[in-house]
């Protein structure tokens, strides 16, 4: 329900939508309680899909949402606000991060929108990124698909593709 939550999340089930209640990441807050962790973590599951939440206060070298070994899980509608990493995404195929805003007010050109590593095939499209050092970051990774994406004042390069990336739209 619309509020602002402070608190770290571990999911550790597979099939779990995790929505807000109006759809409207504006209404509906999670705040990081420990700037040293992730502020959504998914790991091992399936078939998780994450949506319509404004979420903030990751450290650096910390995610918004992360998945790890995860498969077929979608994050959509959200925003992200002056997170070290919006999304990470690290060996979990067939994933879909769509229509999502990672932005930075404070600490702006560090860090990364979207962190792809390992993950193949993954879906990135219609998100808007701006203010971070790379906007779109992949890594070893094949077979992804980025279209619709909007990326402004990165410090670095608005898309980073890096080591064994093939057969990448």
């Amino acid at each position: 329900y619309p509020g602002t939550y402070t608190e770290n999340i571990d999911i550790s089930r597979a099939n779990l939508e995790l929505r807000s209640a109006s759809g409207n990441p504006e209404d509906t807050i999670i705040v990081s309680n420990n700037t040293g962790k992730d502020v959504i973590s998914v790991k091992s599951r399936a078939n998780s899909k994450i949506k319509g939440f404004t979420i903030s206060g990751a450290g650096t070298g910390h995610s918004g949402i992360s998945l790890d070994t995860c498969r077929d899980c979608t994050i959509e509608d959200n925003k992200f606000l002056n997170d070290g990493m919006g999304v990470s995404i690290k060996s979990s195929p067939n994933s879909v991060v769509r229509n999502n805003t990672a932005t930075k007010t404070s600490d702006i050109g560090t860090g990364r929108g979207i962190y792809i590593l390992q993950s193949s095939p993954t879906t990135i499209l219609s998100n808007t990124i701006s203010n971070q050092q790379y906007g779109i970051y992949i890594a070893g990774s094949q077979s992804n698909t980025v279209s619709g994406n909007t990326v402004t004042q990165s410090s670095s390069n608005g898309i980073e593709l890096e080591s064994a990336n093939n057969n990448n739209v």
